[in-house]
């Protein structure tokens, strides 16, 4: 074990590649958008890797260990299944954790990370949520426009229990809602219980949107094992070992109106 007392780790939790991206220029953009947050200091990067339904990046990621994405960044194998190394030329690295994001029945997304288990979509929210079973991960809903509300709404809320993780579900947010658009009252429930809101930046399916990455998440600062990154990360924030706190800034009003209507056109 190399684990590193009071290491600053920079997460986004809520990442996707798509088919048409430039994926080693996305990592590029990650890495730079994270170091943004790193206020100068030595830093690890995390990106949770939520595979939507037909994808499979993590898994090529995996397959991938020992060799090369591009020109620059080399894959290399952590000490646990649900994680990669990511390192390039210049030393640059970052750890890359396993995820999938569902759409349930009512179109409500759940996303499962730190573990490699999949579900189809298209299960009720009540089946999906009873399906992701691996608690050694985590199971989120994010926010998403209109997805909060009305009836959508409701169901989310109940997901929840009698509070905020109480059910082995968390809260959260995403770097797509924009800055007019309140925190949802879920989001201020969680942290009073002294449990994170998990962030991340959810990119688009439109062209340029994976250079986001890295832009929107969590700032934590715990005891991190580069060898098992995302199990040193579950052992602090469930025990509440881990200093939470977090990094970008929501959506303006342009590039989040333009966002809808290009998401639209593809």
């Amino acid at each position: 074990m190399t684990q590193v007392s009071d290491r600053v780790v920079l997460c986004d939790t809520h990442a996707h590649l798509h088919a048409d991206c430039d994926i080693p220029l996305s990592w590029n953009a990650a890495y730079r958008n994270l170091s943004r947050f790193s206020a100068g200091k030595d830093f690890s990067a995390v990106v949770f890797l939520a595979d939507m339904e037909g994808q499979s990046f993590f898994e090529d990621l995996h397959a991938s260990i020992g060799s090369k994405i591009g020109s620059t960044w080399s894959v290399s194998a952590t000490d646990e299944a649900v994680s990669v190394k990511l390192t390039r030329d210049d030393g640059a690295c970052i750890y890359v954790v396993a995820g999938a994001q569902v759409v349930s029945l009512e179109r409500v997304e759940v996303l499962l990370l730190g573990t490699r288990t999949r579900l189809r979509d298209g299960l009720s929210l009540i089946d999906v949520l009873q399906g992701s079973g691996d608690r050694t991960g985590w199971t989120v809903l994010p926010w998403g426009v209109g997805k909060w509300i009305g009836k959508r709404g409701a169901m989310v809320a109940s997901a929840f229990g009698a509070c905020p993780g109480s059910a082995g579900v968390w809260t959260g947010d995403n770097g797509n809602r924009p800055w007019f658009w309140p925190e949802p009252e879920l989001f201020g429930r969680q942290r009073k219980l002294g449990m994170p809101v998990f962030r991340g930046t959810d990119p688009l399916r439109i062209p340029g949107d994976t250079l986001r990455i890295g832009s929107f998440g969590n700032r934590l600062v715990c005891d991190f094992d580069p060898d098992r990154p995302f199990a040193s990360l579950n052992a602090a924030i469930r025990s509440g070992d881990a200093e939470i706190g977090d990094f970008g800034s929501p959506m303006g009003m342009v590039r989040f109106v333009a966002n809808q209507i290009r998401l639209r056109c593809y």
